[in-house]
């Protein structure tokens, strides 16, 4: 099990980084998200390690750092895409 200060300091890190603010006891009284935010539903999860880790690492090695990686994942037989980037990544694409 996590301990509860490990997924609170992401939580943190997560509302810092994207300009947003760390809702406390999110899971509790019907607020949903971790991170409160103008133009994005935030849920912070922190994992010892997941599968896209390393199918995101390959991608940084192989991309030879010329251009942001992104990972797009679909589950087959659903109908959701998902795509992963670094927060760095990201943060640059949305202008910081």
């Amino acid at each position: 099990m996590t301990s509860s200060s490990t997924w609170k300091a992401l939580e943190r890190m997560a509302a810092k980084e994207l300009g947003g603010a760390r809702i406390p006891c999110s899971g509790n009284g019907g607020i949903q998200g971790d991170v409160l935010h103008d133009k994005y539903f935030i849920e912070c999860k922190l994992r010892q390690g997941f599968v896209a880790q390393k199918w995101y690492d390959k991608a940084k090695k192989e991309s030879k750092g010329k251009k942001p990686v992104l990972l797009v994942v679909k589950s087959k037989g659903r109908h959701n895409t998902f795509v992963m980037m670094d927060i760095e990544d990201f943060k640059r694409l949305m202008g910081d």
